[in-house]
């Protein structure tokens, strides 16, 4: 049976070779474990928080290889939305850890802020190719993204920055709602 660690290595070899895509594939694996690992066991609160950061961590690790992969081709629309909503996902799992991890809410914030900002990517490429129902519910995802993101913000105390992702997100809906009735009409 392959260890969490012995996964690690390999995506960071694969990741040492470009091959992003199949090194996010390891970051999920290993995240998923360690997740397994919290259900199967009970925990000290410490050693709990330790799992679920790591798993977060992981989580990233795979949204930035998908981030790399973006950048390291060029892809047709299609492909290159797929890999956009793929690190979104990511982001929003590494949000979601971090959350749970508790007092680690500056962390889930940022991972929710960039789960926005992938959606919102995808959105805007589906947009320009005439997709709009797909646009829509991208930017509902990342309107959805940024309320998250504004609320962990809050939890840190970090207002500012929340009234910004507050702000992102209406703006994200106001783009969806546009598609909306631009498919309407």
């Amino acid at each position: 049976m392959t260890t969490v660690e012995q996964l690690i290595i390999d995506a960071n070899k694969l990741k040492d070779k470009s091959r992003y895509v199949e090194a996010a594939e390891m970051y999920i694996k290993a995240a998923e474990m360690y997740t397994n690992e919290v259900e199967k066991k009970s925990y000290n609160s410490e050693d709990l928080k330790e799992m679920y950061k790591n798993a977060a961590e992981m989580y990233k690790n795979a949204a930035e290889m998908y981030t790399n992969e973006v950048d390291k081709k060029s892809y047709n629309s299609e492909d290159l939305k797929e890999m956009y909503k793929n690190a979104a996902e990511m982001y929003k799992n590494a949000a979601e850890m971090y959350k749970n991890a508790d007092e680690m809410y500056k962390n889930a914030a940022e991972m929710y802020k960039n789960a926005a900002e992938m959606y919102k990517n995808a959105a805007h490429m589906y947009r320009s190719t005439g997709n709009t129902n797909d646009a829509a519910e991208m930017y509902k995802n990342a309107a959805e993204m940024y309320k998250n993101a504004a609320e962990m913000y809050k939890f840190a105390g970090n207002t500012n920055d929340a009234e910004e992702m507050y702000k992102n997100a209406k703006e994200m809906n106001k783009n969806a709602t546009e598609c909306i009735k631009n498919e309407i009409y």
